[in-house]
């Protein structure tokens, strides 16, 4: 599975910082901001990327399946496996067999994606890689401070 990681500096207030610390637990909006991520990579996916992948080439276009597709012919989408396969793995440290899930991580396990997300200079494929776009970055840390404040209150 390709990994993409991203890191979030913590630019919240010191009132959010304590209540995060208090905090252990982050099942609840991991799993919102794995919802989130899905449907942003699939937006990647039927925009042809952000920004813009490479056009397919004239031969790509004439060796793709033929019959009904999903539209014009798009780089990664002839017969949308790739985009259905993204999903997310929330991890954390196991102790004493209490999961506290700490971590989100993206990916597919399809063998291809990997060559799409980085290139593969040898067969000119150009990398068409799925990405944390400016404006994820700030609904995964709202989703995050909104857990926290939640949980401040003594809310689920």
């Amino acid at each position: 599975m390709a990994d993409v990681s991203v890191t979030i500096l913590d630019t919240a207030s010191p009132m959010i910082r304590r209540m995060a610390a208090s905090t252990h637990d982050f099942t609840v909006p991991l799993g919102t901001a794995e919802l989130y991520m899905f449907k942003s990579f699939r937006k990647q996916f039927t925009t042809s990327g952000k920004p813009k992948w490479l056009p397919l080439k004239a031969s790509t276009i004439a060796r793709r399946r033929k019959g009904p597709g999903i539209g014009p012919p798009k780089p990664l989408l002839d017969t949308g496996r790739l985009s259905r396969s993204y999903q997310g793995m929330s991890l954390g440290r196991d102790s004493k067999h209490l999961m506290q899930r700490k971590q989100l991580i993206m990916g597919t396990n399809v063998i291809y994606g990997a060559v799409h997300q980085f290139g593969y200079p040898p067969k000119k494929i150009p990398a068409r890689p799925l990405s944390f776009q400016p404006e994820d970055i700030k609904a995964l840390k709202l989703i995050i401070e909104h857990y926290i404040i939640r949980k401040a209150h003594g809310r689920p």
